[in-house]
């Protein structure tokens, strides 16, 4: 050991000197992970598109209330789907887009 990594901290700080460092074992990388990254992201997906909870944790062997967890982004929240990301920039531009729009109706108006 190296006295010079270490230091004292809370708790907080170690989660977060763990996670800079890239040793925090999330998501299917954790020793108690049922589910992979890509099953998660297809059960966000499932349960967008309107299945049962109930059916999907049937699929992946979970509970139904893990679904949702997982849907709501109260588990798996840092994992992030590219396809995911680009909607979001999408749906900003298209906002930004309307709001454009409605401050040049207003100015031709005004």
């Amino acid at each position: 050991m190296n006295k010079h990594h270490v230091r004292w901290a809370t708790p907080l700080e170690n989660s977060q000197d763990k996670y800079g460092h890239g040793t925090m074992h999330l998501g299917e990388y954790s020793w108690k992970a049922k589910l992979t990254a890509d099953q998660v992201l297809e059960i966000r997906g499932l349960a967008a598109d309107g299945v049962a909870h109930r059916l999907i944790a049937e699929r992946y062997g979970i509970s139904a209330t893990h679904v949702q967890k997982i849907s709501a982004r109260k588990k798996w929240r840092w994992l992030t789907d590219e396809r995911e990301r680009l909607r979001g920039i999408a749906a900003l531009q298209a906002k930004l887009q309307r709001e454009n729009d409605r401050i040049e109706r207003e100015s031709d108006n005004g």
